[in-house]
């Protein structure tokens, strides 16, 4: 089950394609209210809520994660403080793409935020972040 949330997300955005494709969303002849309408109308199409940071506080959360990582020992605390401010699930994808692609050194590939948490921290550690998110009623699990 190790990649089981990359599966998920794919198949998510999978079924998103193909939505948008039947309701004729890549077509030009459909208006923006149209497309807006049609979105606000299926909850398929909706993730949870709209994202409460900006896209430069979503960056700033990101960027005190990747500034956590240490080379013998991880500052969790502010890994903690970080997910913290996240309030719902756009605010959790943001974050995660703002993360980007992080490489701690030359002898390291890049990884991925849920990547990262998943190598760098312990088990214990990663149920902390999860109680976190669960807390705010994201169900996501890294």
């Amino acid at each position: 089950m190790k990649y089981g949330k990359y599966v998920l997300l794919a198949l998510a955005a999978y079924l998103i394609y193909k939505k948008l494709k039947k309701t004729n969303l890549f077509g030009v002849n459909k208006s923006q209210s149209e497309i807006t309408r049609m979105l606000e109308e299926d909850e398929s199409l909706q993730v949870q809520g709209t994202a409460t940071l900006s896209e430069h506080d979503a960056a700033k959360v990101a960027e005190t994660i990747k500034n956590a990582w240490g080379v013998f020992n991880d500052d969790e605390e502010a890994i903690y403080s970080a997910f913290r401010r996240i309030r719902n699930l756009a605010d959790l994808l943001l974050v995660i793409e703002k993360y980007g692609y992080y490489q701690s050194n030359a002898l390291n590939a890049a990884e991925d935020l849920p990547t990262s948490l998943q190598k760098r921290l312990s088990r214990t550690e990663r149920e902390k972040v999860n109680k976190i998110l669960s807390e705010r009623g994201i169900d996501y699990a890294f």
